[in-house]
């Protein structure tokens, strides 16, 4: 429907829902010519609601985004993360917060719907019980200039936005219009180290801890040794291997607050 509905005598495309929603219609936006593709604003609908956080600056009740609609955002060009796959890249997957991959995001976003109950919590006490379960995968990967071979990771997070997992604030470094993928590599540690680095993303110091390594890149290539591997967060899919991850700079326009964006 994003993709084929004529929007032309509409100024605004509201999405309800939570974070799938908004990145199935997105997607669609994304089908459109740029030309063709009017603003959108998100009305929260879901457990985890971070593509809101992201634009609206953490507030994710229905309140406070109604009257920042009227009263407290600014339309602005704003970044999309990109996944391109297939032969040759040529097909795309975007994405507004981020995409994850290993055993804790992709074990833990199976989970959520088990501790629903939560709510946005629920995504903390998934992360906990696959942290504690334990499990790596191995991915040989080039970020920019960087690369590494069969490395051993928790998990690969490539953000766009500072939000995932319903409020954790994975990428503290990230601005919407700032042209960068926000890239989080956890590495296999104790379980204690693990569950610490966890705990400390709530006041963003987590990307100092050694057992993360936390980066800012234009471009990253991702292969898994097994043919294929899952992602999460707003790209729940399974891809082929390998993948080029890049960020579309100032592709769609948004409802945003203005502290969102690098000065």
């Amino acid at each position: 429907l994003a993709s084929e509905t004529d929007v032309s005598q509409f100024d605004v495309l509201l999405i309800c829902g939570g974070d799938g929603t908004v990145n199935e219609v997105l997607n669609g936006i994304m089908e459109r010519k740029p030309e063709d593709r009017i603003p959108f604003a998100i009305l929260p609908g879901g457990s985890g609601n971070d593509g809101v956080r992201c634009l609206n600056q953490n507030r994710v009740s229905l309140e406070d985004t109604i009257s920042m609609l009227f009263e407290g955002t600014t339309v602005a060009k704003i970044d999309l993360g990109c996944v391109k796959y297939g032969e040759g890249f040529s097909k795309r997957r975007y994405f507004l917060t981020q995409s994850g991959w290993g055993p804790v995001p992709v074990g833990s976003n199976k989970l959520v719907p088990k501790y629903k109950l939560f709510g946005s919590k629920a995504y903390d006490i998934a992360a906990l019980h696959k942290i504690l379960a334990g499990g790596i995968s191995h991915y040989d990967f080039k970020i920019d200039d960087r690369e590494s071979s069969n490395t051993p990771l928790v998990a690969f997070i490539a953000s766009n936005g500072r939000y995932t997992g319903g409020g954790m604030k994975m990428a503290p470094l990230s601005y919407l219009n700032d042209g960068k993928m926000d890239i989080t590599l956890i590495r296999r540690a104790s379980k204690c180290a693990t569950l610490d680095m966890l705990g400390q993303v709530e006041k963003a110091t987590h990307i100092y801890q050694p057992l993360l390594e936390y980066y800012r890149a234009n471009k990253i290539t991702l292969t898994t040794t097994d043919e294929e591997f899952e992602s999460e967060g707003d790209l729940r899919q399974t891809f082929l291997s390998p993948l080029e991850i890049v960020v579309d700079h100032l592709c769609i326009e948004a409802f945003v607050s203005p502290n969102n964006f690098e000065c």
